[in-house]
């Protein structure tokens, strides 16, 4: 480095002790969002993948998987591989519990919305760094030449500028004496100027803005002179000064209408921390529809599987029909024109049964897609539901209830309630606006020249000062009067949507209420249906045995046995998500799961 820098550097660390400058520390807390967001005493998610891979290779069972002890949701899930090749799908069984506890924890879906509330936390430590330290450091060196040549004539009226009032006798005597034999003089002028200024600001949440500026400059200047004389001789002069400064200000500024107190200046921090709570309940409600579509999919699933047993069964009877058709025929005791009847039922119920096939690979993948599963293979696997279908007798409860626990619970009415709060702020910000800018200030400043180094206090001879106040204010001030107009009008806004969601929220419970009344009475008329039509069934077999039926008759029998007990398990399974519809509509659902969420943001 080049020594006559370094008296910078030593004026700058010789001034920093001199003023107490507070040191700011803000520990970032930690998100519980990132450290796991559910909580929950359920089964050990590691043990649902482990379960759903215990009988790989193997015909499914049917039994329910064994249970383990409960652990937290964020445990990463360890899943046996696999080593059977694609020729043989594997099944992957799973009950209605293990599904919904391996979806929170592997759905790709959920690990997307898990980053969001992430995301809003960062906007919260954005905005409270406005009130942060600002230091700012400034170092510069220059250096400049300036070489000039001067004739005797230059010199004389240099010098009689240097000595203006000097009589012209006395300056002609001194002149010639020092001068006279000078014929031209070569003058060159080196500067090395090195400086730096730091400043340090802050702003307060009640508005006070602080500002301390630290500057200072070392200035070192060698001069040459070559003289050229009127005897041919020539005369070399150097010389060499140095100059030093330093200067120290502080300034305080104090907003006496508009962005004066605590309440205007942390509005944008408050509206950031809403928008981190929105984001919270944003993420509730995902999971809430996540176990509900995991359980609706659960039961469509179990639906599927169900038709396509029933079905599989009506071909069964309509094949187990047409050889009774083809023996009668061979004795003689029908008409062969029977026979056709007969192989249009099996054609049709094959289409039927070809259908019923495609549903279920179709729901089978809308399902392992929910889950997503750590495994091998995973959309051939075919899966094992061990949760069977069955008629909810659980009562409902008073409809006033079953709204006043919805109010209560639903996240987005949580939400509607946290964007009205953040209205209101930008009211206040918005009005506040609309005041003039009124400051108050205050400057002292101080100077220190031609100092040694290091600095102290004691160097600084004199001090200055400045006070006064200014006022600004736009004429007609449009602007901030259309946004605070605006902000009144987007408060009226969230006010008529909370009424509105409020209505919804009620419309959506009572017709949750009204679908499971009507399933719980479609249950009972499809059973009732189903056992008719069986004994039909039986009565139109019994005849064509006797010759006194045909085959359109036992087929029509059989095919509305089929859609009786198609129709009492579909029923069933409309019911199951008619009772999760209603849990989604109060907001409970995850309560009902004894899930919670981590993030202390979430009441």
């Amino acid at each position: 480095m080049n020594t006559t820098s370094l008296p910078i550097v030593w004026l700058l660390f010789a001034l920093l002790p001199s003023f107490f400058i507070p040191g700011v520390s803000r520990a970032k807390e930690p998100s519980r969002i990132h450290q796991g967001f559910l909580e929950t005493d359920r089964r050990e998610v590691a043990e649902v993948d482990r379960e759903a891979t215990a009988e790989v290779g193997q015909e499914p069972s049917g039994s329910e998987p064994s249970g383990s002890e409960p652990s937290g949701l964020e445990q990463k899930t360890e899943v046996p591989k696999s080593s059977s090749g694609p020729s043989s799908p594997e099944y992957l069984t799973f009950s209605l519990e293990d599904a919904v506890l391996l979806a929170l924890n592997r759905n790709r879906d959920l690990k997307v919305q898990i980053i969001n509330p992430q995301i809003a936390e960062t906007a919260v430590e954005e905005k409270k760094a406005s009130f942060d330290f600002e230091p700012s450091l400034k170092l510069q060196v220059e250096q400049t030449t300036d070489s000039s040549l001067l004739s005797q004539k230059d010199i004389r009226k240099a010098a009689r500028d240097e000595y203006p009032n000097m009589p012209d006798e006395i300056f002609d005597s001194y002149f010639n004496e020092y001068f006279g034999n000078v014929r031209q003089a070569e003058i060159e002028k080196k500067a090395q100027i090195s400086g730096g200024a730091l400043s340090l600001s802050k702003l307060f949440s009640t508005g006070t803005r602080l500002e301390l500026n630290l500057q200072g400059q070392y200035s070192d200047e060698e001069r040459s002179q070559r003289i050229s004389k009127t005897d041919a001789a020539e005369e070399k002069l150097s010389s060499s000064s140095s100059r030093s400064n330093a200067s120290a200000s502080l300034t305080l500024t104090q907003p006496l209408l508009a962005g004066r107190g605590r309440k205007i200046n942390l509005c944008l921090v408050r509206e950031a921390e809403f928008d981190r709570q929105i984001s919270a309940y944003e993420l509730k409600q995902y999971v809430i529809e996540l176990v509900a579509r995991v359980q609706k999919t659960y039961w469509d699933l179990v639906l599927a599987e169900e038709k396509l047993s029933i079905r599989e069964k009506s071909l069964e009877l309509s094949e187990r029909q047409m050889e009774e058709t083809k023996e009668k025929i061979r004795l003689g005791k029908q008409a062969e024109s029977e026979l056709i009847f007969a192989q249009a039922e099996v054609a049709a119920e094959k289409g039927k049964v070809i259908d019923a096939k495609s549903i279920l690979t179709q729901r089978t993948l809308d399902f392992l897609r929910l889950l997503n599963p750590e495994v091998d293979m995973l959309w051939e696997r075919r899966v094992t539901l061990t949760t069977p279908p069955a008629p909810i007798e659980q009562e409902i409860g008073p409809m006033d209830e079953l709204i006043a626990t919805a109010f209560r619970s639903r996240a987005d009415l949580a939400q509607a309630y946290l964007n009205l709060q953040k209205g209101d702020l930008e009211v206040i910000r918005t009005q506040n606006g609309l005041m003039p800018r009124l400051d108050f200030f205050i400057t002292l400043k101080s100077l220190a020249s031609g100092i040694q180094f290091p600095v102290s206090l004691s160097d600084f001879n004199g001090s200055d000062y400045a006070v006064g106040f200014s006022l600004s204010r736009p004429l007609g001030n449009i602007g901030a009067k259309a946004q605070s107009r605006r902000a009144g009008l987007s408060r009226l806004k969230y006010l008529e949507s909370i009424e509105n969601l409020k209505q919804a929220i009620q419309v959506e419970v009572r017709k949750a209420v009204v679908e499971i009344e009507r399933c719980r009475q479609q249950i009972v008329a499809m059973q009732a249906n189903r056992s008719r039509q069986e004994e039909k069934l039986k009565v139109e077999q019994e005849k064509f045995r006797l010759g006194r039926s045909t085959n359109l008759a036992v087929f029509q029998a059989q095919r509305d046995l089929t859609e009786a007990k198609l129709g009492e398990v579909t029923a069933v399974v409309d019911q199951i998500k008619a009772f999760i519809d209603l849990k989604v509509c109060q907001g409970t659902l995850l309560q009902e799961w004894s899930i919670e969420m981590a993030s202390p943001l979430i009441r």
